[in-house]
């Protein structure tokens, strides 16, 4: 792990981004959040069960096939508008924006 940390170091700033672009940037949402999620670590059984609905029932049927790089302030004030157009309660839109962002934190993907 210490050389994986030194040689990302070491790199140039750009060079990263650009891996990153080029590694998820077409990559769908639905890829990206199961790779997103295998990575999360420390859910115990009933976070796993939240995570699960709020992807299955939320996240995926409205964003699921969207590609990374096409991601930007309005799609996601869009995804939030439809969570509202449907019903969805506050509380739920709320969990399903800081899983979606939270997600985001691992890459940045946006040229």
């Amino acid at each position: 792990m210490t050389e994986v940390y030194n040689a990302k170091k070491a790199a140039p700033r750009g060079q990263a981004k650009a891996e990153r672009i080029a590694r998820y940037g077409v990559m769908p949402f639905e890829e990206y959040s199961g790779e997103w999620k295998a990575g999360q670590r420390d859910l115990g059984p009933a976070s796993v069960v939240h995570l699960d609905s709020l992807l299955n029932v939320h996240l995926l049927p409205l964003l699921g096939s969207r590609r990374m790089n096409t991601f930007d302030h309005k799609v996601v004030e869009s995804f939030l508008q439809t969570l509202e157009r449907n019903g969805i309660g506050l509380a739920a839109q709320a969990n399903a924006f800081d899983k979606l962002t939270t997600s985001f934190h691992m890459v940045q993907v946006r040229a």
